[in-house]
């Protein structure tokens, strides 16, 4: 459930806005003064804590997602514009004050974060939905999770977002791998190509904006480019007989890739270009993309089937993302029914699942990346291997 080996961290700290933690305003909060929950009379010694759940006072599953992150070991601290007596009385009315090691006023925001930030080697993050407490945390380079709600729907200037309180403990979780990840990019001495690897459907495209973010957020301007939009005409995809190994040897044209945005982009460490490109897979025709990343800029190659030659070598830093065979089916078949189709699921079966076998047989990618990361469970990633730690056993990780 949780992240193993964490490297580089000593605490961590989850800093929670009030406003998130609780579901009705402040006029319905005090009306509803700590009485009867149904027909069960709340004794003074505040033992009780479920039967708050019913009171609707915390938002939905408030509780448990506090239960995780303390088992897991998380300092909660709340940020309030209440007064700190006042926030410390909320929390002992819906008996959530256990769960916390102190709170602090939002009028003494900057001070606060600044003293999180100054503990370097530990990971803090900014649970919220207040804009002026993201853009305090983002200055000080503390990432930040807005948690949306009905009038609250675009992730703002915060690093990542959750749809609700009730997921925070996922998020959070998942922001300790980004952040981890993203120390041991910026660790580097020269960082320029970054690999995010896995068959399709694997959760490449959110690993590799969520990493894009938390990157950012400590000034590395980052580009993602993704490997589909360098297919080959489908005439060359489906060369031979055998579907999966035509895939598999034609699907993408990597020389292309190569030759004019990857080997101008490494040598210069810029690159300024327009390329037509063959995106869909009934493509026949191509499409013009602009490609542009200023010098000193990172470019996130994402794609599946890329840690073989002739590509290998020129990734600075390399992630792999792997999910079971049934998952990946079932993430077909989910794609098919959404789209209303029927042909997701079959290219799969017949395509991408053999193809990223061969690949894992003939290159074990697991073993060539900086990060091998198991996204079976989207929200509860598991980290099999990472730099310098150890390698999983290979015969549980086929696909």
């Amino acid at each position: 459930m949780d992240l193993p080996r964490r490297g580089f961290v000593t605490m961590k700290r989850v800093v929670i806005e009030r406003c998130c933690l609780f579901s009705e305003g402040e006029n319905a909060f005090d009306d509803r003064n700590i009485r009867n929950a149904g027909k069960v009379i709340i004794s003074e010694q505040r033992d009780r804590r479920n039967v708050y759940v019913n009171h609707r006072l915390l938002a939905e599953d408030a509780v448990e997602v506090l239960d995780c992150l303390s088992v897991l070991g998380y300092s909660l601290t709340v940020i309030s514009e209440l007064s700190v007596k006042e926030t410390q009385a909320k929390l002992e009315q819906t008996m959530i004050d256990p769960y916390f090691s102190g709170s602090f006023s939002s009028r003494n925001t900057d001070a606060h974060l600044r003293e999180i930030a100054a503990e370097s080697d530990d990971f803090s993050v900014v649970v919220c939905r207040s804009e002026e407490i993201i853009s305090a945390a983002r200055k000080l380079k503390i990432p930040t999770i807005r948690v949306l709600n009905e009038t609250i729907t675009e992730k703002g200037s915060a690093t990542i977002t959750a749809e609700r309180f009730g997921v925070v403990d996922d998020v959070v979780i998942q922001a300790v791998m980004f952040d981890e990840i993203s120390r041991k990019i910026r660790a580097l001495d020269r960082c320029r190509l970054i690999g995010v690897d896995g068959i399709e459907l694997v959760g490449k495209t959110y690993f590799s904006s969520k990493l894009s973010s938390f990157l950012k957020l400590h000034g590395m301007e980052t580009t993602v480019v993704r490997l589909s939009e360098f297919k080959s005409p489908i005439e060359v995809t489906y060369k031979g007989e055998d579907e999966a190994e035509a895939f598999y040897f034609h699907a993408f044209n990597v020389n292309k890739l190569m030759d004019e945005l990857l080997l101008p982009f490494l040598e210069n460490g810029t690159v300024d270009v327009v390329l037509t490109s063959f995106q869909g897979n009934n493509s026949r025709h191509g499409i013009e993309s602009h490609y542009k990343i200023d010098p000193g800029g990172v470019m996130i190659l994402q794609g599946e089937l890329m840690y073989r030659e002739p590509l290998m070598d020129l990734f600075d830093f390399k992630i792999f993302l792997f999910m079971d065979e049934q998952e990946a089916m079932h993430r077909a078949l989910v794609r098919d029914l959404f789209l209303g189709e029927e042909t997701k699921e079959a290219e799969f079966k017949i395509k991408r699942v053999p193809a990223q076998k061969m690949y894992m047989q003939r290159h074990i990618p697991v073993e060539r990346c900086e990060y091998a990361i198991d996204n079976t469970n989207y929200r509860r990633p598991i980290i099999l291997r990472e730099v310098g730690g150890c390698s999983f056993p290979e015969s549980e990780y086929k696909i």
